[in-house]
């Protein structure tokens, strides 16, 4: 594909428009970088979410006023680290539970974030299969359900944990952490 495009708007117009070329693998990084300054943040958050999308425009995109494309940039693999740290300690704690899930950040991040104080984040931490197995045995004693079904559904929870969680009070926790102790083939 020629990448020194030289009508851009007549070659996003040609290819279904701004929100179809945005989500576009195939689309050239000029053009992504382009629709990454949209007035239609629809346009930028599918921008953030494309693959092709260059490390320098998701950095740009993560400073952008609408939380929803700095989630979506949060979660893209090919967000540069120092970006994701910044993300991860987003005033949004949905960016920050999206931090959570890029396989990029660092394991004392994941441990920092499991001490925020939105259930949100703590529940990100607990689904997310690179946290730390003490991080883990610590959430399943968190005060919130969602985050110990979280930690109960886990393959990375350790043993003790799993079974202290299947003594939960809430059903859907402990019925979460049976089902994760026989598929392990633990003993409850």
């Amino acid at each position: 594909m020629n990448m020194n495009i030289k009508y851009p708007r007549i070659w996003i117009a040609a290819h279904g428009g701004p929100l179809e070329v945005a989500s576009d693998k195939n689309t050239p990084p000029v053009i992504l970088r382009l629709l990454a300054g949209d007035d239609d943040w629809h346009v930028r958050r599918r921008v953030a979410d494309n693959p092709n999308t260059p490390a320098g425009v998701l950095s740009k995109l993560a400073g952008d006023d609408v939380w929803m494309v700095r989630e979506i940039v949060a979660e893209n693999s090919n967000t540069p680290v120092n970006v994701l740290l910044l993300l991860a300690a987003d005033e949004d704690e949905m960016v920050r539970q999206s931090a959570v899930f890029n396989p990029s950040l660092p394991v004392d991040v994941i441990r920092q974030l499991a001490k925020d104080a939105k259930w949100q984040v703590r529940d990100g931490v607990g689904q997310n299969p690179n946290t730390p197995p003490d991080v883990l045995s610590e959430l399943a004693q968190d005060k919130d359900e969602e985050v110990r079904q979280a930690v109960a559904m886990n393959r990375e929870t350790p043993a003790k944990a799993l079974r202290r969680l299947a003594k939960d009070e809430i059903l859907h926790v402990w019925t979460a952490a049976k089902e994760n102790l026989r598929e392990r083939r633990l003993s409850p």
